[in-house]
């Protein structure tokens, strides 16, 4: 029942938005219309003054041209018919009351036109033109005076004065209702035409209210999709946080092989799962456009290196080679986000190392010829693509078959390259041949190489071990895995020492009493919300210059942005890479007395 009286609701609404459009269009028929008549009838009235000057006096009068009353009839009753109604399609333009004065006001100008002509035939065509001008308002209704009045003129004037109507000194009554029975032909069809015109714009205005209506329905799905993954991300990030971070511990402490082999059998599958979560968030930013992107300069070698570095293992392990362009010419600069290029060089080298049979090649390549762009081509062995299936390969979860075979993957990657590289307006494609393999190619705008190279901050595995003073950190943090694995990464880092603290409050009073260097900080706690601790940190003295890093499984862009501008100085999602988050508590010490963001 409550379904049943949502959808009753939803059709309402959609029925009168259908009305409030059909309604709109007619006014707006009805203003336009307006206009063009009042402009028409300035224009007759000019028109019916020059016949009365140089037609009347012939038509009247023979072969003797003289002024003649005719003259003055044309500039006194032209103007009295025609400056009132285009005074109301100035001051009330779209006003109902305008066509009905309007279809009035035109036959009469007709009859004055026919009366100046001395009733000539050829004038009389102007009743007709000006019923179809009528009926521009696409209402039937004002065709009704307009007839009448065309209708009593040339009964009345057949009967007094026919030469002034037919151009003959008598007419038979008939002559009259032949000329009103042409008039009423012609009535009925631009009455069907007015009629059918109205159905029409009502069923245009039904379909704009329903595809309006599909829209806002379509923003709300995608709104209730993006909240979904959000929470979502938020959820499955949570547990792989201790699955990561406990196997990268496990695999960096302990020593035997096998316990390693075991250990990243667990940090992978938990890395595999994380990168299906992130393709899933990034394609949904990148339909909504929320995904940052920081385009700069990126050396082409370089992120080739890491890229292929990356890749070696994926590719000894099915005995495929990978050769690097030869030479590795270190002046290519792209103008790209460093990471996100990354990431579609990696999504393309996989897709070529998987799909290539063992003991197979892929060859990558670098292309200069064009002066503004630098295109990097990657081609493998494997069995290619039918022209047939190109079409459809950057379409977001089609795998082409590829799901019958031993191939993991959810069909993503490949789209996600392609809304990448069109958001650092840059393009990607490929070229196929059955049995001979595939060159996929991306291309991005060159840029120069840039003067001076941002230079990463010295890790604390490398600092001194001379250095007396302790760093002192903070972790405000309620889930006890969470917390637990924290303090394991930092327990061989005999320079830090942590203070942990499982509720908002306690980490305030804690921060106070400390004065730490840093403060980790988790948002959902049990009594404060995360932002009311960041917030309070900003406003208390003590606390003030003492930088926070934010650590949360919300990786929503814009949760990231406002976080960063209420005055946190980094932010890590979970789950946590122990050598990323090493590294961002690097940075933060590295960049404690400059107050500079810094960025993860």
């Amino acid at each position: 029942m409550h379904e049943m009286n949502l959808n009753a609701a939803g059709a309402s609404d959609t029925a009168e938005c259908a009305d409030k459009l059909f309604e709109q269009h007619r006014q707006e028929i009805s203003r336009n219309t307006d206009r063009l008549i009042g402009k028409l009838m300035v224009f007759q009235w000019v028109g019916g003054i020059l016949i009365a000057f140089y037609v009347s006096p012939l038509a009247w009068a023979g072969q003797s041209s003289q002024l003649h009353i005719h003259v003055w009839a044309a500039i006194v009753l032209g103007g009295a018919i025609s400056i009132f109604p285009f005074w109301l399609t100035r001051v009330w333009p779209g006003a109902t009351m305008n066509r009905y004065v309007i279809s009035v006001a035109q036959m009469l100008m007709s009859v004055l036109l026919i009366a100046l002509t001395g009733g000539r035939i050829e004038t009389h065509f102007h009743v007709f033109g000006s019923l179809v001008i009528l009926s521009f308002y696409r209402d039937w209704r004002v065709l009704i005076p307009a007839t009448i009045v065309v209708g009593l003129d040339h009964f009345l004037r057949g009967i007094y004065l026919p030469y002034s109507v037919y151009g003959v000194l008598t007419a038979s009554p008939l002559r009259s209702l032949e000329h009103a029975g042409w008039v009423i032909f012609e009535d009925i069809f631009l009455v069907i035409s007015c009629l059918r015109s109205v159905h029409e714009m009502r069923a245009i205005a039904q379909r704009t209210a329903a595809l309006r209506e599909a829209k806002i329905e379509a923003d709300r799905a995608n709104h209730a999709k993006s909240e979904f993954l959000s929470r979502m991300s938020h959820e499955l990030r949570t547990p792989l946080n201790a699955i990561i971070g406990f196997g990268q511990l496990i695999e960096r402490q302990n020593p035997t092989e096998s316990v390693q082999a075991k250990a990243g059998h667990i940090i992978g599958g938990g890395r595999h799962l994380l990168n299906l979560i992130n393709e899933v968030l990034d394609i949904s930013r990148l339909e909504t456009g929320n995904l940052p992107l920081s385009l700069e300069p990126v050396c082409v070698a370089e992120a080739l290196e890491e890229a292929l570095s990356l890749m070696r293992p994926l590719a000894a392990e099915r005995n495929i080679e990978l050769f690097p362009p030869d030479p590795m010419d270190r002046s290519h600069y792209c103008m790209a986000d460093r990471q996100r290029v990354k990431q579609v060089l990696l999504n393309v080298l996989a897709n070529a190392v998987k799909y290539t049979p063992r003991d197979g090649k892929v060859t990558v390549s670098v292309s200069s010829n064009i002066t503004d762009t630098i295109r990097i081509f990657i081609t493998d062995s494997g069995p290619g693509l039918a022209p047939e299936k190109l079409t459809r390969l950057f379409t977001a979860f089609d795998r082409l078959g590829a799901e019958h075979t031993a191939v993991e993957g959810t069909g993503l990657g490949l789209a996600l390259c392609q809304r990448l590289m069109h958001a650092m307006q840059g393009s990607i494609g490929v070229n196929s041949v059955v049995d001979r393999g595939s060159t996929f190619w991306i291309e991005l705008a060159r840029v120069e190489s840039p003067l001076e190279r941002m230079v990463s901050a010295k890790r604390f595995e490398s600092s001194t071990a001379s250095d007396a003073r302790k760093l002192k950190i903070i972790y405000v943090e309620d889930n006890l895995s969470n917390l637990t694995l924290v303090e394991q990464i930092l327990a061989d880092q005999p320079h830090i020492e942590l203070i942990s603290a499982m509720q908002g409050l306690l980490g305030i009073e804690l921060a106070r009493k400390h004065s730490p260097d840093l403060i980790l900080l988790d948002l959902n706690l049990p009594d404060l919300d995360g932002w009311d601790v960041l917030s309070r940190l900003q406003r208390d003295g003590v606390t003030r210059e003492i930088p926070v890093v934010i650590i949360s499984a919300d990786a929503t862009a814009g949760q990231i942005k406002r976080l960063m501008t209420a005055g946190a100085r980094a932010y890590i999602t979970k789950p946590i890479d122990v050598y990323e988050f090493l590294k961002v508590i690097d940075q933060i010490s590295a960049s404690h007395l400059t107050n500079a963001p810094v960025a993860v």
